[in-house]
């Protein structure tokens, strides 16, 4: 599904970008390092969820951060929901 690949895009970008550490990141972010290495490695796509506390630790680190969360909701925004089809 091309929406889930630009949102797991969008959030390898925001992992690129943060200024911390991969396991810095997820800890702020209250995940597990391996689920973002999962997804670095293309074996997990992220959620909106995963997508939404990726993005909240980056507006955490201040306004290096902010344009690369802002990306990253916007993408979990078009993913569909489950249960309707819709965008978020």
């Amino acid at each position: 599904m091309q929406v889930r690949e630009n949102l797991t895009r969008a959030v390898l970008n925001a992992i690129d970008a943060a200024p911390c550490t991969l396991r810095a990141l997820a800890r702020e972010a209250g995940v597990s390092p391996s689920l973002l290495v999962q997804v670095q490695q293309r074996a997990f796509d992220a959620t909106p969820e995963l997508a939404a506390k990726v993005a909240t630790a980056l507006e955490r680190w201040g306004a290096r951060c902010t344009v690369a969360a802002r990306q990253v909701r916007a993408a979990a925004r078009r993913v569909p929901t489950p249960r309707t089809g819709r965008q978020r």
